[in-house]
Parts: C-alpha cells; sequence; structure tokens
C-alpha cells in the first residue's frame, strides 16, 4: 500500500522528470527560449518604464536640492543686503537729523556744548520732561540750559552718573525771562503742561501783538540769550496786565537730540 506521503513524492518526482524531458526536447531549438522570451517581454517594457521613471526622479530631486539650496543662499544674501540697507537709512536718518543741530552749533566752541540723545519723554498733564543719555560722567550739571537748534528746550533740573533729567520750558515748573524780538516788551515764560506758554507780566501800556516772536532775553543765571521760545497766539488785556499765551515753534514730539551749554560760554 502507497502511503499519503509517499504518493505526494511520487507526483513531485514525476513533475521534474517531465520538465527534464520538455527542456531536453525544446532547448535545442529554441523554443524554450522563445517562451522565456515572450513572456519576459512585458516585464522588460515595465522595467524600463520603471527604471526611466526612477532615474527622472533622482535627477528631479537632486535638481530641487540644488535649487533649494540656491534658494536659501540667495535668501541669505537678501537678509545681509536688508541688514546693510537699514544700517545705510539709520545713518543717513542720522545725519538728517542731527545736520542742522551741528550746523547750529558751530557758533559755539566745541568744548562748551554737549551732544545729546533723548532717550525717554514725558509729556502729561503734569510733568513735561526729557531724560538725556548724558550724565555728570560726560560733563552734564544741573542748570544747564538744552537747546535744539535755534529752540530753547528746557534745563538741566536732575543729573546721575549716565543719564540726566531736562525739565522742559512747558512744564509748570520752568520759568524763563523772556521777551519780544519786534518791541522788545519783556515778561515771565510759564510752562502750562500743554502746547501752550503763558507769558506773565506784560503791562497793558506794553506793545505786544499775535504773531510776535518770543526769544530768552538772557536774565537770570540759566539760560543764554535770543533762543526762539515760541510766538504770540492769543494776547488780550486783562486789568492792568496782557494775558498773553505763546505756541512753541518746536514740537517737542519730535525732538530726538539736542544740545546741553552753560550759559556765558556762548
Amino acid at each position: 500500500m502507497i502511503y499519503p506521503k509517499n504518493i505526494k513524492l511520487t507526483y513531485f518526482l514525476t513533475f521534474i522528470c517531465l520538465f527534464l524531458f520538455l527542456f531536453n526536447k525544446y532547448i535545442s531549438n529554441g523554443t524554450l527560449q522563445s517562451y522565456f522570451s515572450k513572456a519576459a517581454y512585458p516585464f522588460l517594457l515595465v522595467q524600463n518604464f520603471a527604471s526611466q521613471k526612477i532615474k527622472i526622479f533622482f535627477e528631479e530631486k537632486k535638481a530641487y536640492k540644488e535649487l533649494y539650496k540656491d534658494h536659501q543662499t540667495a535668501l541669505n544674501e537678501i537678509e545681509n543686503l536688508k541688514s546693510e540697507n537699514v544700517k545705510l537709512n539709520a545713518l543717513i536718518n542720522f545725519e538728517n537729523q542731527t545736520k542742522e543741530i551741528i550746523e547750529f552749533t558751530k557758533q559755539y566752541e566745541a568744548q562748551n556744548y554737549l551732544f545729546a540723545q533723548v532717550i525717554f519723554k514725558n509729556l502729561t498733564i503734569d510733568n513735561h520732561f526729557f531724560l538725556v543719555d548724558i550724565g555728570s560722567q560726560k560733563g552734564a550739571h544741573v542748570d544747564m540750559a538744552v537747546i535744539y537748534k535755534n529752540f530753547l528746550v528746557g534745563r538741566i533740573s536732575e543729573v546721575f552718573p549716565y543719564w540726566s533729567k531736562v525739565t522742559l520750558i512747558t512744564d509748570k515748573s520752568c520759568k524763563v525771562s523772556a521777551l519780544s524780538s519786534r518791541s522788545h516788551v519783556h515778561g515771565i515764560c510759564e510752562g502750562q503742561c500743554t502746547n501752550q506758554i503763558s507769558l506773565n507780566f506784560v503791562s497793558h501800556l506794553d506793545d505786544i501783538k499775535l504773531d510776535d516772536l518770543i526769544l530768552s532775553s538772557g536774565q537770570g543765571l540759566i539760560f543764554p540769550q535770543g533762543f526762539s521760545i515760541g510766538k504770540v497766539t492769543y494776547c488780550e488785556i486783562k486789568g492792568l496786565n496782557y494775558e498773553v499765551k505763546l505756541q512753541p515753534l518746536v514740537d517737542f514730539e519730535k525732538i530726538d537730540y539736542c544740545y546741553l551749554i552753560q550759559k556765558g560760554q556762548n
């Protein structure tokens, strides 16, 4: 009796013998090779198509990497150019902001003024002051006058090693002896912590008119003579004196640089 295990072995040996018989019969005339070539042809086409696509894919990937690298390089160069452009614009802006101030200071000896940058502004209903980046270590001291171009800004009221406080002429605590450039009428300017300044102690007998230019008179120990304070925007007789209001000729919000000078050194 042939067991199932032996039947499987018999089938396998029979298949091997049949394969060898067919191989020996058709190998000589190329029939098997023909069958193989026909069967392999579609696979060869697919393989060729796939290899071309793979080749193109890797070439495009390589080109993309190179383009990406060039793109990043270009972006870095653009950022560097932007940085240089910002730097140049900052220098141009600094020159434009300080050109007129520098021209103004040619009338003073170099050792008699200090160039300062405004680092903080406080323009509230209670106080008007600046903080500047000049302190006692650079020669600043209390009661130096602060000038912007030909305009009077205020005085140094507090000094610290690296910075100082400037009380503006628009502050309530600041008083400046002044006169009219047209009629030489004298008075005392007093800040109101607004965009107006009062000109006090002007007699009703004096000649004061709208649009008169008011200058510092130089009387007193702090403010030098001849700097602009403002122009008259309102004047009306009240009793024995005029009530006079001035409009500063400079916008304190826009001041970024100024000079510190000591009276008597111009």
